[in-house]
């Protein structure tokens, strides 16, 4: 450290940055642990073996269920699946649900995150109660509820003025669904504007805030350098909330738009259809491995969404104290 203050490196923005991204990695360290508690839930079916009129259960199964998907893992028949008669490949497909999943998650977090930001360093300065009520009765709403509205709303626009805000089924030629992606934003959003306004008023009431107002500097420099840049240091712990919203609003809203996404691929060709591959292997392991691809790329989608996030937060707090990352 003393080298880099020679040569006048100690406050590199680059240095700082990295040193930032390094709280990134017991987060991901969380979400590998719980891909890996959530396989082995998915390897208790196999627990429970049913011959005949015999009945009991096989503790071996799930270790072997597990060991079979990683040790096939790079055969050729892996990803081969049978659809009625015909064989087809999982890889033909997946990496444009993958896309289609992360398009929608990431742009539905991050607008989320900006409006949500700007909408409840407003209500934390103006202190408005009442809004933080409004916001708990939306959050209150089911989102297969808040869905079927907004598609009502979308269908009776359309109807009476012509107004098109977006199709009720995913069409490929939106490239980013707009409907769904309000959704997200509705449901997440409301997380986001309470979190940071309620930081906000408690960062109000500090001995620093206090001071800083008895030295007369302006309403202007105290909310963005001081006092937001605390609550965006405060809300780096957050951000893994807000994705797990969103990835849940996600699962609701592919569902009912019948998107072509990662849920598709779990819940549709993971859990309901029996497929077998040509090789023969039963039904239940390549269910297990669809599955199991399913949820992996959802880590991955979902890891990549934090890691975006919590670098725009890093953005914003740096942005705030007039500095810059690069």
């Amino acid at each position: 450290m003393r080298l880099f203050t020679t040569v006048g490196f100690a406050n590199c923005p680059i240095l700082l940055y990295s040193s930032h991204m390094k709280a990134v990695f017991p987060t991901l360290l969380k979400i590998i642990l719980s891909l890996v508690l959530v396989l082995l839930i998915l390897t208790a079916p196999s627990l429970f073996v049913n011959e005949g009129e015999t009945r009991y259960m096989n503790l071996h199964a799930p270790i072997e269920v597990l060991e079979d998907f990683f040790t096939e893992l790079g055969s050729e028949d892996f990803f081969i699946v049978m659809f009625g008669k015909t064989p087809r490949d999982l890889r033909s497909f997946i990496f444009e649900y993958t896309l289609v999943s992360l398009k929608h998650l990431l742009t539905g977090t991050i607008i989320s995150l900006l409006m949500g930001i700007s909408l409840g360093i407003l209500i934390g300065v103006n202190k408005g109660s009442r809004s933080l009520g409004g916001l708990s009765l939306i959050s209150a709403i089911p989102d297969f509820i808040l869905v079927m509205l907004l598609q009502l709303i979308s269908v009776m626009l359309f109807s009476t003025f012509g107004i098109r805000i977006g199709y009720i089924n995913y069409s490929s030629q939106e490239g980013i669904a707009v409907l769904p992606v309000i959704i997200i934003v509705i449901i997440s959003i409301s997380y986001v504007i309470r979190t940071i306004s309620l930081k906000m008023v408690t960062i109000a009431t500090e001995d620093y805030i206090q001071y800083a107002r008895a030295k007369g500097l302006s309403r202007r420099v105290i909310i963005f350098r001081h006092m937001l840049v605390a609550v965006l240091d405060q809300f780096r712990g957050d951000v893994i909330k807000l994705v797990s919203i969103s990835i849940g609003s996600l699962f609701i809203v592919e569902r009912m738009f019948n998107i072509p996404g990662l849920t598709r691929l779990l819940f549709s060709f993971g859990f309901n259809l029996q497929f077998t591959y040509s090789s023969g292997v039963s039904a239940y392991s390549v269910n297990f491995r669809i599955a199991a691809i399913a949820i992996i790329l959802i880590a991955c989608v979902s890891s990549l969404t934090y890691i975006v996030c919590y670098s725009i937060i890093l953005l914003l707090k740096r942005m705030c104290a007039h500095e810059a990352i690069f």
